[in-house]
């Protein structure tokens, strides 16, 4: 993976790469023995190849003594650093805020839509019972979610078990929310919820009893 671009360092070099990991860890501190075992360098080299950085504020150094070592150099994000991993993360929260990932095919959302299957359920329109296909003959090992489920209108036309139904994925969890309702008015009737096999936009509504 490229490094990320830091300023007032050269590409790639150690004080680039030591930024760079400041950058992903900005509350970590590493020492110059350690700096020098994980990027391989020699030990002595370590400090005059950093001073430029420390010298330029990307990098923040201070002298530490290790294990009664005196003069061991430790180092940890300078301000530049700390600038730039609050700028990446504001870009990063002002991405999440505008687009929310979906299904593949699907149409990215805004936030001014609403986040969630909640925002989405909101948009769809009314359901028609009249327009649901049933299926006989549904395999029970086929895979699915398990999910019970709940609207009278819809369980009630799968009348047999190995019958299924499907529709829009954004109905799963109004269906799911009175599924222990509907079980207990109509004892022995058991219901699952998973993918629809022809439309993965589609959630399968399977009576299994």
């Amino acid at each position: 993976m490229p490094l990320p671009t830091i300023p007032d360092v050269l590409p790639n070099s150690l004080a680039h790469r030591v930024a760079a990991h400041m950058l992903r860890n900005t509350d970590t501190a590493l020492n110059s023995a350690e700096i020098a075992e994980k990027y391989d360098v020699a030990r002595d080299d370590v400090d005059q190849q950093l001073v430029h950085a420390v010298t330029a504020g990307v990098l923040h150094a201070r002298e530490r003594m290790i294990k009664n070592v005196a003069n061991v150099i430790e180092y940890s994000a300078g301000p530049k650093v700390l600038a730039l991993a609050a700028q990446r993360a504001s870009v990063a929260q002002s991405a999440d805020a505008t687009t929310v990932a979906t299904w593949p095919g699907r149409p990215a959302k805004t936030s001014a839509e609403g986040k969630g299957l909640r925002a989405r359920a909101s948009r769809l329109p009314a359901l028609d019972i009249s327009k649901l296909v049933v299926e006989t003959g549904v395999g029970f090992a086929l895979p699915n979610r398990k999910g019970l489920s709940r609207w009278d209108d819809v369980f009630d036309l799968l009348t047999e078990p190995g019958m299924s139904t499907s529709m829009d994925d954004g109905y799963k969890n109004a269906l799911k929310k009175a599924a222990a309702l509907y079980e207990q008015r109509n004892p022995g009737r058991k219901f699952s919820f998973g993918k629809c096999p022809k439309n993965p936009d589609n959630c399968r509504v399977l009576r299994r009893a």
